[in-house]
């Protein structure tokens, strides 16, 4: 099964709340859908002043759309 890369523009209350369903469902969704969800990019305003950033790696982030839009491994972008 291949993983489809994710990437979510936002990480307030609605991004945030995006991330932790995928991960906490991510073997529902593996085992109904048949597909392997994987966020790999987050998309914020400052990394130094995020309310939710501890719910994800430091490395997930980032304040520049152009690194998702570069990365060929995305496939989904969640707004």
């Amino acid at each position: 099964m291949k993983t489809t890369k994710i990437a979510i523009l936002g990480f307030g209350t609605v991004g945030s709340g995006v991330y932790t369903v995928l991960q906490q469902n991510s073997e529902l969704i593996r085992h109904r859908q048949l597909l392997d969800l994987s966020v790999k990019r987050v998309l914020v305003r400052d990394l130094l002043h995020g309310r939710n950033l501890a719910l994800a790696p430091m490395e997930t982030f980032t304040t520049d759309y152009a690194d998702i839009l570069a990365d060929g491994e995305i496939s989904i972008v969640v707004e």
